[in-house]
C-alpha cells in the first residue's frame, strides 16, 4: 500500500527563520533516504521528531511534499516504510536556497569518509554486518565509487547451502559416489547464465526477474496458483506462464533437488546443535518455521565466509565495504588468495567476481536473498522420498 497526504500547495515562508531553520533540519534528515535501493522503516515517534505535526502546518506541507509512505503497519513490532520524492526534495533545496544537487553528489558527500579510507562502523546482528552504503542503488553507487572494485561470492546460497548438504550425505552414506548428490543444484552453480536465459525463455521475464525466480525455487517457494503467492506475482499472475514454468524438465528436476538437499542441510544443523549441546557448549535455539531455518542456515554458512574474507582484508590493510555476500575495495585483491583461505578455513569452493566500478560498467542483477524472501510462502519436509536417509543407519 502507498499513501500520502494531499499536497498543500500554499509554500511556506521560508524567509521566517524559525520555518526555514525547520525546513533545513527536515532536508538533513532526508539525505538518508537519497540513492536509496528500498524504502526505509520510520518510527511514528522519529516522524513526531523530525516534523512535529506531520497532519497540519509546515509539517504537513514538509511531510507531503518529501516523502511517500508504503507498506503496512503493526503495532509494536512494524512501522510503515518510506521513500523520498526526489523531485520535493530537489525543490524545497531551491526554495530555501540550497545547492540542488544530485542524487550522486549527495550520496557521494554522506559517504566521503569511506572514499577517504576511514575505519567504516557496521551494525552487527550476529548473522550479518550492516551499513547503510548497502541499501544504495547500483546506479548510484558505481558513480560514487567509482574506480573501486566490487566483488561477489558467485551464486552464493547454492554454493554454500550445497557443500554443507553434500558433506552430510557423504557422511551418512559413508561413500565417496563416483555420481555429485543434487545435480540441477550442481548445474545452477557451474551454469548460472545458462539456467537463468532458459527461465527468462520460459517466462518472457528479465534476467534480474529470472534470478529472483530461481532463487524462490532453491529456497522452496510454494507454487501456489493464485494472487497472494509470490512465485505467480513474479510471473505477473499469468497462468500459462506459471504452467509453462513448474511443467518445465529442468523446473521439475531443481524442486525435487532442493527438497532433498534442504532436508540433509537441516539434518547436518541438526547434529551440529546437538553435537554442542553434548560437548557442553551452548546452541542457540534453531529459529521456528522452517522459511526462517533455512534462511538462518545459509546466512550462518555467509556469515562465515564474510569473517575470513573481512579479517583477511583487515590484517592486509585494504579499505573496503562488506556488502553482505561480497564486498567493495578501493584497490584490486588478490582473489585467488581470498578463495584458498575459504577453502583452507570452511572446506568449501567459492568463486569471486571482479569488477572495477564505473559509470559504464555491467553489473549483475543485485538481489538480497534475505530481503526477497522475507514473504515467500514456502515449501515444508513432511512429505519426503524415503529413498533418501538423512542418519546413519542404526545396523549394518
Amino acid at each position: 500500500m502507498i499513501a500520502t497526504l494531499k499536497l498543500n500547495h500554499k509554500i511556506p515562508n521560508f524567509q521566517d527563520a524559525r520555518v526555514a531553520k525547520r525546513a533545513n533540519l527536515v532536508l538533513d534528515w532526508c539525505d538518508q533516504f537519497v540513492g536509496s535501493k528500498r524504502e526505509m522503516r520510520v518510527s511514528s515517534e522519529e516522524l513526531r521528531r523530525v516534523f512535529s505535526n506531520k497532519d497540519r502546518g509546515l509539517g504537513s506541507w514538509l511531510y507531503s511534499t518529501l516523502l511517500i509512505q508504503v507498506g503496512t503497519y503493526q503495532v509494536g513490532s512494524h512501522p510503515y516504510s518510506y521513500s523520498l520524492k526526489i523531485e520535493g526534495y530537489q525543490k524545497l533545496c531551491g526554495l530555501l536556497g540550497r545547492e540542488v544537487r544530485s542524487e550522486t553528489d549527495v550520496v557521494r558527500q554522506r559517504f566521503q569518509p569511506v572514499l577517504d579510507g576511514r575505519a567504516v562502523e557496521y551494525h552487527d546482528n550476529g548473522l550479518r554486518r550492516f551499513h547503510p552504503v548497502q541499501n544504495i542503488r547500483r546506479d548510484v553507487r558505481k558513480q560514487v565509487f567509482d574506480g573501486w572494485w566490487d566483488y561477489d561470492v558467485e551464486s552464493c546460497a547454492p554454493t554454500l547451502v550445497y557443500q554443507y548438504a553434500v558433506s552430510h550425505y557423504r557422511w551418512v552414506y559413508g561413500v565417496q559416489s563416483a555420481a555429485e548428490p543434487f545435480p540441477s543444484i550442481l548445474r545452477l552453480i557451474n551454469d548460472k547464465a545458462h539456467i537463468r536465459q532458459h527461465v527468462s525463455s520460459l517466462t518472457g521475464l528479465d534476467v534480474s526477474r529470472s534470478k529472483q525466480i530461481l532463487q524462490m525455487l532453491f529456497f522452496r517457494a510454494n507454487p501456489g496458483m493464485h494472487a497472494s503467492n509470490a512465485l505467480y506475482s513474479t510471473l505477473g499472475n499469468d497462468p500459462y506462464i506459471f504452467q509453462k514454468l513448474v511443467n518445465d524438465d529442468y523446473v521439475q528436476a531443481l524442486r525435487l533437488d532442493a527438497k532433498a538437499m534442504w532436508r540433509y542441510a537441516i539434518a547436518r544443523d541438526t547434529h551440529e546443535r546437538a553435537s554442542l549441546r553434548m560437548s557442553g557448549i551452548k546452541s542457540s535455539t534453531p529459529v521456528s518455521g522452517i522459511r526462517a531455518r533455512r534462511m538462518n542456515i545459509y546466512l550462518s554458512l555467509e556469515r562465515r565466509v564474510m569473517d575470513a574474507i573481512f579479517r583477511q582484508l583487515s590484517a592486509d590493510g585494504v579499505t573496503h565495504v562488506i556488502m553482505h555476500d561480497g564486498f567493495m575495495s578501493r584497490d584490486k585483491v588478490d582473489v585467488g588468495k581470498l578463495t584458498r583461505l575459504v577453502k583452507d578455513e570452511m572446506g568449501y569452493e567459492i568463486r569471486l567476481s571482479e569488477t572495477r566500478l564505473g559509470q559504464h560498467d555491467e553489473l549483475e542483477p543485485e538481489i538480497d536473498v534475505e530481503q526477497a524472501m522475507q514473504e515467500v510462502d514456502v515449501e515444508d519436509d513432511n512429505e519426503f522420498n524415503s529413498d533418501h536417509r538423512t542418519d546413519k543407519p542404526a545396523f549394518g
